[in-house]
């Protein structure tokens, strides 16, 4: 609430609340910056991790293409974030085919 501008606090208190097993509330977290950054790609490829985390697969797919469409040179933030990512074959196809269509 004191530096909601702030994108980097959202990021590292969503973190947090993730390594304090708090998926629900980290997902929400990242939502909410997300209505103060609405155009932000890193906030975006987060919370597809964390939706890909709690089972959220679809959403973190739709996810994924909105921050495709926001920067695609930020997809390396997903996979640095959340390494075992890379090997879901979804998501290796869903970059793909955003690569395809540039």
């Amino acid at each position: 609430e004191l530096e909601a501008g702030n994108k980097e606090i959202w990021l590292e208190y969503s973190h947090l609340l993730m390594v304090d097993d708090r998926p629900e509330e980290a997902i929400r977290l990242i939502e909410n910056g997300l209505v103060q950054h609405p155009d932000d790609a890193e906030l975006l490829y987060r919370l597809a991790c964390y939706q890909y985390t709690t089972g959220l697969i679809r959403e973190s797919y739709l996810t994924l293409e909105k921050a495709l469409d926001k920067d695609a040179t930020l997809v390396r933030t997903l996979f640095e974030y959340s390494p075992s990512l890379e090997s879901d074959r979804n998501i290796l196809d869903i970059i793909e085919q955003y690569k395809n269509r540039l």
